[in-house]
């Protein structure tokens, strides 16, 4: 099983290659109120995003389709609130036997 360290540390990871204007977020959407589904946040800054905050509009639509149907979203444009493009991708981590895991 994936930690949550882990992930931080791949999230730190990314974020350095990346720059600056990398921002990398982990959310535990397990948690019974996904509107604090972020556990975790490098670049937060892009966004004005923080721990504790919700996941976005493409998160919280996927968690309402069927779990086995849910796949990944790569390289999509999304907007911030002050207008700016973003190119974005979403990866949901999940277990060996399919569901997801505490921590994606």
């Amino acid at each position: 099983m994936m930690t949550l360290e882990l992930l931080k540390q791949l999230a730190k990871a990314l974020a350095i290659q990346f720059g600056n204007d990398c921002e990398v977020v982990i959310h535990d959407l397990t948690r019974k109120s996904l509107q604090k589904s972020i556990v975790y946040i490098e670049n937060g800054h892009i966004t004005n995003r923080k721990t504790g905050d919700g996941p976005s509009k493409v998160v919280l639509e996927t968690m309402r389709k069927d779990p086995s149907k849910i796949s990944d979203h790569l390289g999509y444009l999304t907007k911030t609130q002050d207008g700016r493009t973003l190119k974005s991708s979403t990866i949901f981590v999940r277990e060996e036997e399919g569901g997801p895991i505490q921590y994606i």
